[in-house]
């Protein structure tokens, strides 16, 4: 390696080691589209391939955590997306990943050619994509293949998948651990194995649930996570599974399964005293401007939105909630600009 080179990782090496905010601001200086709400974490950077940052376009809301190395030549990422730590995408064609979606740990995206993904994707650990195959020289009449590789909306990839180049992956199918991708999947397939064959389809593993069915998971769910965070949470009220309250590190979370009024808030912002995190479904204007004008942070269960506003423990019972495939997106602007008071 020359010295030139050497110093070159140096720097890069320092500069993904900053906070997010500065080098978010670096981006946009060299001419990157990032939006608002952004979050580019410890050890992560993004490389042009043609050294042009005008190409890099992150939508609002976006969240690339720890050691995430992306080098593209043009780079898309829809809003509220996310890629978790120690994933890898790179090489000199475009990556796409659309609205909602989300990576996770550990992933690997050759990009030799275009890999582009849909809205509320949802990509397990450790899965690798490819879109080029050489073992041996072309020349001596090995095979090879190079193509793009795309994935539907609402296509979920298990833990540890492996795609081939030239692949199309459908809308709302579902790749099972393990599998290796082959061949195209159809639109709303379940494929498992090696290598991946359709055994279903995906309205096949789904119900409908009614609105009671959907209370009493939400219930379950807040049950699991105080019993997981259990030196950390406590139970503040607890009525059924249309009404609850807990705390996290002191910080009160209020579910309610349907709240058409604000006075059932403005009771429980007296019992707390405190800033407080609104768990219900459908949760109309007229609260979410409530919510806005004072320090409530609220996630809508029935639309899949969340409030701009954050409190730090709010976002651990959000990751929680992804546990369980509930992704909370599309965060809105804090209306207000300002803390407010409860009373």
């Amino acid at each position: 390696m020359s010295l030139l080179n050497y110093s070159r990782k140096l720097l890069l090496a320092g500069f993904s080691y900053l906070p997010s905010g500065p080098k978010l601001a670096v981006y946009r200086l060299l001419g990157a589209g990032i939006g608002k709400n952004v979050e580019l974490g410890f050890g992560s950077y993004i490389l042009p391939f043609s050294g042009e940052f005008r190409k890099i376009r992150i939508g609002d809301g976006v969240v690339i955590e720890d050691g995430v190395r992306i080098l593209a030549g043009n780079l898309s990422l829809g809003t509220g997306s996310q890629i978790k730590n120690h994933t890898r995408i790179w090489g000199q064609s475009d990556f796409t990943l659309g609205s909602d979606s989300y990576i996770d740990q550990e992933c690997h995206f050759d990009l030799r050619r275009d890999i582009s993904m849909g809205d509320e994707v949802v990509v397990s650990g450790g899965c690798w994509i490819y879109t080029h195959m050489v073992f041996l020289s072309v020349l001596s009449g090995a095979p090879y293949k190079f193509g793009p590789v795309s994935v539907g909306d609402r296509a979920y990839l298990g833990a540890n998948v492996f795609v081939l180049p030239g692949l199309s992956i459908g809308s709302g199918s579902l790749v099972g651990a393990r599998a290796v991708v082959t061949k195209d999947v159809s639109p709303d397939s379940v494929v498992v194995g090696n290598p991946a064959k359709e055994i279903a389809r995906t309205s096949q593993k789904t119900k409908t649930l009614s609105e009671g069915e959907k209370q009493v998971m939400v219930k379950e769910i807040l049950d699991q996570f105080m019993k997981i965070y259990e030196s950390r949470t406590k139970l503040l009220r607890a009525w059924d599974a249309t009404e609850y309250a807990i705390a996290y590190a002191g910080q009160p979370v209020y579910y309610r399964a349907r709240i058409d009024d604000v006075a059932p808030l403005e009771e429980f912002a007296r019992i707390s005293g405190k800033p407080f995190t609104l768990v219900s479904f459908g949760i109309p204007q007229t609260v979410r401007k409530y919510c806005a004008d004072r320090p409530i942070c609220w996630f809508d269960l029935g639309d899949g939105t969340r409030s701009g506003r954050d409190h730090g423990p709010a976002r651990i019972l959000e990751r929680f909630l992804e546990d369980y495939g509930i992704r909370l997106a599309g965060a809105e602007p804090d209306v207000s600009g300002r803390q407010g008071h409860f009373l």
